[in-house]
């Protein structure tokens, strides 16, 4: 594992999230975005918006790549998280896919 906190890259969300993939449609693109919560000092003419730390983000997180350990340290982990009930769904082949091609990375544009 190649990051900081020893924790397997598709760990470190919450758990829930790993779920998603079966709750939406399939999707060629997502988008997300940046809202604008209020202005400094409640200024109504100041529209402008820091980005604070997201080169930190995007240098050790985003461009981290996934190796397949993570993926099977991130299986192991789930089969542990729902004990008595179901088995937990998380996207193993996804995960699989963005570990071996392409160098383990996510195709994002930032």
């Amino acid at each position: 594992m190649s990051n900081p906190f020893g924790i397997p890259w598709p760990l470190l969300t919450d758990s829930y999230k790993l779920t998603h993939y079966k709750l939406y449609p399939k999707a060629q693109k997502a988008v997300a975005y940046g809202e604008f919560r209020t202005s400094f000092n409640k200024d109504l003419n100041d529209h402008r918006m820091v980005f604070y730390g997201i080169r930190y983000i995007i240098d050790n997180y985003i461009t981290k790549r996934w190796t397949e350990r993570d993926v099977a340290l991130t299986e192991a982990f789930l089969a542990t998280h729902n004990t008595g009930f179901t088995e937990f769904p998380f996207p193993k082949e996804l995960f699989m896919k963005v570990s071996s091609g392409g160098g383990g990375g996510l195709d994002l544009r930032v």
